[in-house]
């Protein structure tokens, strides 16, 4: 029995009963197309497998049921100026989280740009809280967790509908140059139909200044 795997143009050929690796499509177009086929008797089996890593090089902006924006704020809440920074300034990173029904099991994941840095990492719950603008105390997006790394903010919780959600973290300008910002992506943890992917293009510009840097907004006290 044989069995004939193509991807592409091309073909590899596996004869039964060997189990060696085939060689992979080095190009993504090819690797989207395969095909196998299989010659031999009516009991004649083939068995394909694959696994796959790494990131998108050009990923796509989407929403599926629900929608999620990243801002990068100044000091009194307005957004920074051409999205520029000096060093040593915090800056606020502002989500905006709206579905269509509520939403639980929610994973937010916010890839920062290299220049910056979150504030209190150490103490991940003195750091980031909700904003509301109207006088209705319960919350529409309720933190279970939150996970503070290097080079993202990861947020896991849920939102409850009604009304779009803003929430705020402080981060720090450290580094001067010119940065990509990540994307940000929000879904639900169990139903994949519910997602959104923002903020592609983005860029952070820091610069120096010869000003004191400023001291965090937020304190123990406050929260």
């Amino acid at each position: 029995d044989k069995a004939t795997v193509a991807q592409g143009a091309g073909a590899l050929q596996a004869t039964y009963p060997t189990t060696a690796p085939l060689a992979t499509a080095t190009t993504q177009a090819a690797a989207r197309q395969v095909r196998m086929e299989i010659n031999g008797n009516g009991a004649a089996r083939g068995y394909l497998s694959w696994s796959q890593i790494g990131v998108p090089k050009n990923p796509v902006a989407a929403d599926s049921g629900m929608i999620v924006r990243r801002r990068w704020l100044d000091e009194k809440g307005q957004p920074l100026a051409e999205n520029r920074a000096l060093v040593g300034q915090v800056v606020i990173v502002e989500w905006t989280v709206q579905a269509q029904r509520n939403v639980e099991n929610l994973v937010i994941e916010d890839l920062l740009p290299a220049g910056l840095e979150i504030e209190n990492a150490r103490l991940a719950a003195l750091n980031g809280k909700e904003v509301r603008e109207d006088n209705d105390d319960r919350p529409r997006l309720s933190v279970r967790s939150m996970d503070v790394r290097d080079d993202r903010m990861v947020l896991f919780g849920d939102y409850h509908g009604g009304g779009e959600a803003v929430y705020r973290y402080q981060a720090r300008a450290i580094t001067p140059g010119t940065f990509s910002g990540g994307c940000i992506r929000a879904e639900a943890m169990y139903d994949p139909s519910v997602s959104s992917l923002s903020g592609l293009g983005q860029t952070l510009r820091v610069e120096r200044s010869s000003v004191a840097p400023t001291t965090a907004l937020w304190t123990q006290a406050e929260r």
